[in-house]
């Protein structure tokens, strides 16, 4: 083999040889890429991750401390609350910061953001207090009215709520084993109240506890539908597509939790028991007439959203 063979030869092998370390650059620098993808994924996931715990925290109480979180670690990532911001129209701005130690960028480490705009509930305009009636409302006995708000746990949110009763007639109450509280709004400001006994409520020199009394005005609701704002039948056909569409005296099986919006048309005096368990949503018990009368009302069931009835009597 002459030497321009031998020439050829090795400048083939020089040409093979830095093709393959490119091919191997290119490699390594897909390789790395990749790990920095995965670590960014890392990084927003863990981010999420702090976002889920600060809204469970929101929904068992709206006045929690989430930016006393702290961090959370999620695999080898790591994150946080970095910025809570109240805005306006009740909403907040939660900001929170995942972080992957990373020895793929100079930084030595990578960070992703995750920003959610949380919009507080509050009392809709439509919901007047804990009881709302057309015409007189009387109570007596032995029984609790609270139109503050309270948290998952039962413990009062301070300044947040509505009134006690709110009525287009009158309230008369009696016997001191009543509780009554709630928050009344002078000013715009918030302002909690109670809870009251019968004869505190009479005695209060102050009369601070009429505040609890909202006295309406204007056009009275002579339908379910039309005390939600929504169009006539509505909230029936609602219970029939969720399969709670009761008629004849029927009620819901008992042990079931109501969920969504259940519907139970009946004539004159009508029994419910709830049972025990815990229920949610909105629960209308009405007939086309509007006489309906839950006489009595039975059970140590908890129901957790809207009753409308066409009248009750305990």
């Amino acid at each position: 083999m002459g030497k321009y063979s031998l020439l050829m030869v090795a400048g083939f092998l020089l040409i093979f040889g830095i093709v393959r370390r490119n091919l191997n650059q290119t490699n390594a620098a897909l390789l790395d890429n990749y790990i920095v993808q995965f670590e960014q994924r890392e990084a927003k996931f863990a981010a999420w991750s702090v976002v889920n715990v600060a809204l469970a925290a929101l929904r068992e109480d709206w006045d929690a401390d989430i930016e006393a979180i702290g961090t959370v670690e999620v695999g080898s990532a790591e994150a946080s609350i970095d910025t809570v911001e109240v805005l306006a129209d009740d909403r907040i701005l939660i900001i929170a910061e995942g972080r992957v130690a990373s020895a793929q960028v100079l930084a030595g480490e990578i960070v992703d953001r995750v920003e959610v705009i949380v919009e507080l509930p509050e009392v809709p305009g439509i919901l007047n207090s804990a009881i709302t009636a057309n015409t007189t409302i009387g109570v007596s006995g032995g029984c609790e009215i609270d139109g503050r708000d309270h948290n998952w746990d039962g413990n009062v949110i301070s300044d947040e709520g509505t009134y006690a009763f709110a009525t287009h007639d009158s309230l008369w109450v009696s016997s001191a084993a009543m509780d009554i509280a709630g928050t009344s709004y002078p000013g715009g400001n918030g302002q909690d109240m109670g809870p009251y006994k019968s004869q505190q409520w009479r005695n209060d020199p102050n009369h601070d506890a009429w505040d609890l009394v909202n006295y309406l005005s204007g056009p009275q609701h002579l339908t379910p539908d039309a005390v939600l704002g929504m169009g006539e039948g509505d909230l029936r056909a609602m219970a029939i597509t969720n399969n709670r569409f009761y008629t004849n005296g029927n009620t819901p099986p008992q042990g079931d939790v109501l969920t969504g919006v259940t519907y139970i048309e009946a004539d004159g005096d009508f029994t419910l028991n709830l049972g025990t368990v815990e229920h949610f949503g909105v629960l209308v018990v009405h007939n086309p007439t509007g006489t309906t009368r839950v006489k009595p009302l039975t059970g140590s069931a908890v129901f957790r959203g809207i009753v409308i009835l066409d009248d009750l009597a305990n």
